[in-house]
């Protein structure tokens, strides 16, 4: 084996355990997971039924971009990427109360532009991944203000991803699906908190 290859096969190995050891602090509401304990935030949703379908069409077209990426699926990831934007872009505030309204417009240019270098992008995986990095900040911060969509959500970290600065992503499942690693390294991450309404 050639040293360059040799040096990479380690790399990996020690990367490999890195990701599978790293460590959770705990909060004050949490629940366990397995040998782990995770935060548990409740979240209030809108009231109406309009205003319900459409955070939850939102987070629905992220959830599918996550999924695709977790497949190392582009065209899937742009596809979903342009159903984001058309959600967020569809998405009424003139319902929403002013501080609800003063969160969309931070978030909502943010998220709609993500989506759309996501959805021109199919033939890119990784300059796909770098937006979901960004994309999955702001989602979690839509999460926190318009919540769930009636769902179970999971906020889950990589370690290794964003070039070993880590990096988080939402998901509607408790199993890890990394979205930033895809085949090469599935379940790479942990459960950091758990959101419901």
């Amino acid at each position: 084996m050639k040293k360059p290859a040799l040096f990479m096969a380690i790399l990996a190995t020690i990367s490999f355990f890195a990701c599978k050891n790293s460590t959770n602090s705990t909060a004050d509401n949490h629940v366990s997971s397995g040998n782990e304990e995770i935060e548990v935030t409740k979240l209030t949703g809108p009231e109406n039924d309009a205003d319900k379908a459409a955070v939850k069409g939102i987070i629905d077209a992220y959830i599918q971009i996550k999924t695709a990426l977790t497949k190392d699926n582009v065209t899937d990831a742009a596809t979903a990427g342009k159903s984001l934007e058309e959600a967020v872009k569809g998405f009424n505030s003139t319902t929403l109360p002013e501080d609800k309204l003063k969160i969309w417009n931070d978030l909502s240019g943010d998220i709609a532009e993500n989506a759309q270098h996501i959805s021109m992008n199919g033939v890119k995986l990784e300059h796909q991944r770098e937006h979901f990095i960004a994309l999955s900040q702001d989602m979690e911060d839509f999460v926190k203000a318009f919540g769930t969509g009636g769902k179970v959500l999971y906020k889950d970290h990589c370690p290794m991803a964003n070039d070993n600065q880590g990096a988080d992503w939402i998901s509607e499942v408790k199993d890890i699906q990394n979205p930033y690693f895809g085949s090469d390294m599935h379940t790479c991450g942990e459960v950091k908190a758990q959101f419901e309404e």
